[in-house]
C-alpha cells in the first residue's frame, strides 16, 4: 500500500502542473477551470502515464518561486519589447530586425533540465530554440532581434542556473556553485 501512494503521491507535481497549464491557456482564475483543469490532467496521467524518471524530485520552493517570478517578469518584457519591434518594423522606424541563431552553451548534463530551459527559452516571446547538442552541451537559440551574442548566452546561462538552483540534483547544484567560483 505505502509503494501505491508513493506512485501516486509522485504524480501531484504533474497533476499541478498540467491543471496550471489548462487554468493559463483558458486566462480565467476560477473554480470551474480549475476542476475542469484537474479533470483533464488526471485524465491525461490516468491515459498516458510518464515513466518514472530517474532524479525526479528534486524541488526547492524558494528558488522555483524565484525562477517563476523571474520568468514572468521577463515574459511582460519581452512581449513588450516584441509589441514594439513588431510595430517599428510594421511603420519602418529605426533599424530592421536583425535575426540571428546563436549556439549558448549548457554547464548542465541532465536531460530534464536541460528540456526546461529550452522550452523556457521557447516561452519567451522573441526567442526559440532550434535545437539541442547534447555531445556538446549546446542550446541552439534563434533570436527576433540580436543586439549581442553574450548578451543572450548570458541570459540563457543565468536562466540555467536558476533552472539548476529550483529542480537540480544537490550534485548539480554543487556543480554550479564550483563552476560559478
Amino acid at each position: 500500500m505505502t509503494r501505491r501512494w508513493e506512485e501516486q503521491a509522485s504524480r501531484l507535481p504533474t497533476l499541478a502542473w498540467l491543471t496550471l497549464v489548462w487554468v493559463g491557456l483558458w486566462g480565467d482564475l476560477s473554480l470551474a477551470n480549475v476542476l475542469g483543469g484537474l479533470a483533464v490532467a488526471t485524465a491525461v496521467l490516468v491515459v498516458l502515464p510518464l515513466p518514472a524518471t530517474p532524479g525526479h524530485g528534486h524541488l526547492r520552493p524558494g528558488p522555483a518561486v524565484r525562477l517563476a517570478v523571474v520568468f514572468l517578469r521577463d515574459l511582460v518584457t519581452a512581449n513588450l519589447v516584441v509589441a514594439w519591434q513588431v510595430l517599428r518594423a510594421a511603420t519602418g522606424i529605426g533599424r530592421p530586425l536583425s535575426p540571428a541563431i546563436v549556439a549558448c552553451p549548457l554547464r548542465g548534463r541532465s536531460d530534464r533540465l536541460t528540456t526546461v530551459v529550452a522550452n523556457m527559452v521557447s516561452l519567451t516571446p522573441g526567442t526559440l530554440t532550434v535545437e539541442i547538442d547534447r555531445r556538446e552541451a549546446l542550446i541552439y537559440v534563434h533570436a527576433l532581434d540580436l543586439s549581442s551574442v553574450e548578451t543572450l548566452r548570458s541570459e540563457v546561462r543565468d536562466l540555467e542556473a536558476r533552472v539548476i538552483e529550483a529542480f537540480g540534483s544537490p550534485r548539480a547544484r554543487a556543480e554550479l556553485r564550483r563552476g560559478a567560483a
